[in-house]
């Protein structure tokens, strides 16, 4: 792994014109027995139901409603480890949601969007409705902030919630 977080590589397998050790566009974060956990690419294209998967284009389809302000997408592993799927949130125009408030009509008037441009096993699970769209001092948005909004960890597994009940 590379400082960026990347998987580098070097195997008889890599092809001889590409620089050995081979920087791949793998995100891990490596465990403490030496296996790691992928994270995702950071190219920003996944492979959804056999396709690749462009996650700006996902995110500049969403863009071009006008009742959105904002959007960030993110890809999470399937549970399996067989591919990837995508969350998106939108931060809607103006704190409106669409013209009749209501966010569940604008997630239908974005899932119809999409639809246009990307195959349906492609679109994201789960659509929802922000204030805002989490931020670093640089202006980009953190991963581990994003999947927070979705109640997940940064490796993409659901937060697993421990209640202290006190004192019996």
């Amino acid at each position: 792994m590379n400082a960026e977080g990347r998987l580098v590589v070097d195997s008889p397998f890599v092809h001889g014109d590409l620089p050995r050790p081979f920087e791949t566009a793998d995100l891990i974060d490596m465990n403490a027995d030496g296996t790691f956990e992928h994270l995702g690419r950071s190219d920003g294209i996944v492979k959804i139901g056999g396709r690749r998967i462009s996650i700006t284009e996902v995110e500049e389809c969403l863009r071009q409603e006008p009742d959105v302000n904002d959007v960030a997408v993110v890809a999470v592993p399937v549970e399996g480890g067989r591919g990837h799927q995508l969350l998106a949130a939108v931060v809607p125009t103006g704190g409106r949601e669409t013209e009749d408030g209501t966010p569940e009509k604008l997630i239908a008037v974005l899932r119809e969007a999409l639809k246009k441009d990307f195959e349906p096993s492609c679109l994201p699970r789960r659509i929802i409705c922000v204030a805002g769209i989490p931020r670093d001092a640089n202006g980009k948005t953190p991963r581990d902030r994003l999947l927070r909004l979705f109640d997940l960890q940064p490796n993409g597994k659901p937060i697993n919630w421990k209640l202290d009940w006190g004192e019996a």
